[in-house]
């Protein structure tokens, strides 16, 4: 596990190195490795930030000092605090995270779905199934996005990608795809 600084007042912890390749037990090894941060209770740490492959931890630099960190050596001071705690990562079982279960309304009405003919042709399939597997298929956060209450989504059953890149829209789509995130 790698512990890097991020300025001087934070570290990342790299808790796995790709998140596409198993994104449901990345993101499961990082919520178990928040809930063993948060529960080492660090002293000074003020923030812990769970991401696809990372942890941000953020602490105040002056009460890792006070709790016994030489000046010069904060990071390592927690670094190799973090490092002892990690071992417990192990003993939380995946069913002791909480969490739950929030149905999303979705509309597939073409006014709001316009390209949902050009997603099913791409993928080989007819609409009707594409909204079939989009609608059954169970989602988790893996984290929030910059706009308030945007979370980005991973599926363990999503199996087929489709390039959703503005690039790769009709001109139509990509106008206002560009025009809509510029007005955001």
């Amino acid at each position: 596990m790698e512990i890097t600084p991020l300025g001087d007042s934070a570290l990342i912890i790299r808790v796995r190195e790709s998140f596409a390749d198993a994104p449901h037990e990345t993101l499961g090894a990082v919520l178990k490795m928040q809930r063993v941060l948060e529960n080492a209770g660090f002293p000074g740490v003020t923030e812990i930030t769970p991401a696809y492959t990372t942890i941000a931890l953020f602490f105040e630099p002056a009460r890792v000092v006070a709790a016994g960190a030489k000046v010069e050596e904060v990071f390592d001071w927690l670094a190799n605090k973090i490092r002892k705690v990690i071992s417990d990562a192990d003993k939380i079982r995946d069913e002791e995270i909480e969490t739950r279960l929030i149905e999303i309304p979705v509309c597939y009405e073409h006014e709001f779905a316009f390209d949902l003919g050009l997603v099913a042709q791409h993928a080989g399939r007819t609409a009707q199934e594409v909204v079939d597997l989009h609608s059954a298929a169970e989602y988790r956060v893996s984290c929030l996005g910059f706009t308030p209450a945007f979370p980005f989504l991973a599926s363990a059953a999503s199996r087929q990608r489709l390039d959703c890149s503005p690039e790769s829209r009709p001109r139509s789509a990509r106008r206002w795809f560009l025009h809509r995130r510029s007005t955001l």
